[in-house]
């Protein structure tokens, strides 16, 4: 009886055995941790459908763009010809 209770405790109380199951609570913690940190990650906001990479729809975008982008300066143009329109110029020596 004395001989099976120790190798009771030994098998209970074996290195092998605490050796398997640490690494296992390590990668769980790691894992819950990498969760946490990748959870934060990521873009703020709407998401964007990405443009098409080839094909009639890809011309019709890059045309689009085109229009956007001409369209802005022209209006930045516009707020730069307004701004310049309404300040007076300064008569203050400098």
């Amino acid at each position: 009886f004395d001989c099976w209770a120790v190798s009771l405790y030994s098998c209970v109380s074996s290195p092998t055995l605490t050796a398997k199951i640490t690494p296992m609570k390590t990668r769980l913690a790691l894992a819950c941790v990498a969760l946490c940190l990748l959870s934060a990650c990521g873009i703020k906001g709407p998401l964007e459908t990405a443009p098409p990479m080839w094909g009639p729809d890809r011309a019709a975008y890059e045309a689009e763009q085109a229009q956007k982008a001409e369209e802005a300066k022209a209006k930045k143009a516009a707020e730069d010809a307004e701004k310049a329109g309404n300040s007076a110029p300064s008569t203050a020596p400098q």
